[in-house]
Formats: structure tokens, sequence, C-alpha cells
């Protein structure tokens, strides 16, 4: 029974340490950037973040019971590639700009879903439209 739990802890980390989720003040490192495929296929690029956002809810069967909308920030580690013989700490700024840049438009999201869904009665048809205009 150890040995289960010691494996799914391990393979937890495994599994769940690819993302790394924004924080205020959490800067990137080189060693964030794990993939080793360059999948921009271009000579000048010294390195590529992947990021983007997840988002859930939690509805309730009131209709009038407010819903919870969570819509984060992540980068992608094993998606994330870079140049080792190119990269510098200009190009590792440029790349944190890219990854913030993405949390900002999460705020903009979150700010939008805030306003046009208060309730379990309100479509999430509605919010998916307000994910995908954005």
């Amino acid at each position: 029974m150890k040995w289960i739990f010691a494996a799914c802890f391990l393979a937890s980390g495994f599994f769940y340490g690819q993302k790394i989720y924004w924080q205020e003040g959490l800067k990137l490192k080189w060693e964030n950037f794990k993939s080793r495929v360059n999948n921009q296929r271009g000579s000048n690029v010294v390195a590529y973040t992947n990021c983007g956002w997840s988002y859930s809810y939690v509805k309730s069967s009131n209709p009038k019971a407010p819903i919870r909308i969570k819509v984060e920030t992540i980068f992608n580690e094993n998606l994330s590639w870079k140049d080792d013989k190119r990269i510098n700490d200009y190009v590792l700024l440029h790349e944190q700009k890219h990854f913030d840049a993405a949390e900002v438009y999460a705020r903009k999201l979150r700010k939008e879903l805030s306003e046009k869904i208060k309730t379990s009665s309100d479509s999430i048809s509605t919010s998916k439209r307000c994910i995908t205009a954005s």
C-alpha cells in the first residue's frame, strides 16, 4: 500500500508539475522551458512561451444562487522551448511579458464574466461567448 501511495504521489508531481499558474511576483526561469522541440520552425526564434487560460465554474441547481467562475493563467513548461545557445536575460524578460500579457487578458475576461453572469440561471453559453470573444 505504501508503494502505491508513493507511486501516485510521484506521478501527480510529474503531471501537475508541467504547469505554472500566474502569481504576482512570480518570475519565470529558464529551467521552466522544458520542451526540447522548437515548434515555431524559425531560425530567428530564441524561445517560445506556451501559455493560456483554464476556466471552471460551480453552478447550483438553485437558479438564484451565485455562480462561481474561476479563470487562471497557465504557463505550460513542457510546451515552452528555449535555444540554450542564444538565451539571455533580455529574452527571458520578453518571455515573461508574454505570460504577464496573458494574465492581463485573463483579468479582462474575469471582469466581463462577473458583469454578465451573476447567478446559476445565467447561461453558461454566455460565458463561453465571453471566453471565445476574448
